[in-house]
């Protein structure tokens, strides 16, 4: 039984980071992580995962790239557990040689 307990806590095919995307207006994303609470590694991952996910969001919406004009990322002191957070906003870019697409 303790097994089964254990396996609810942590759940090692859970993703590591919870995402929120938040469309600021139609150039700006804001992304949020929190990684979750029982986690082992993934702490120095939070920059690849952000980059990734934005690299993503401006090519589904048909843009060239991006700018990062914000970015953080830190732990909170919250009981019982920390918690790491990373945030960041991005400006989606379309192309300047090829304005059409």
């Amino acid at each position: 039984m303790v097994a089964v307990a254990a396996y609810v806590l942590y759940d090692p095919f859970a993703p590591t980071w919870k995402i929120e995307v938040a469309h600021l207006d139609e150039e700006r994303v804001r992304l949020d992580l929190r990684m979750r609470v029982l986690a082992t590694g993934g702490e120095g991952e939070s920059r690849r995962v952000f980059m990734r996910n934005a690299r993503e969001i401006a090519e589904k919406g048909g843009f060239a790239g991006f700018d990062v004009i914000r970015y953080e990322e830190g732990v909170e002191s919250s009981r019982p557990f920390a918690q790491r957070f990373a945030s960041g906003e991005i400006r989606l870019a379309r192309s300047r040689a090829w304005p059409a697409l």
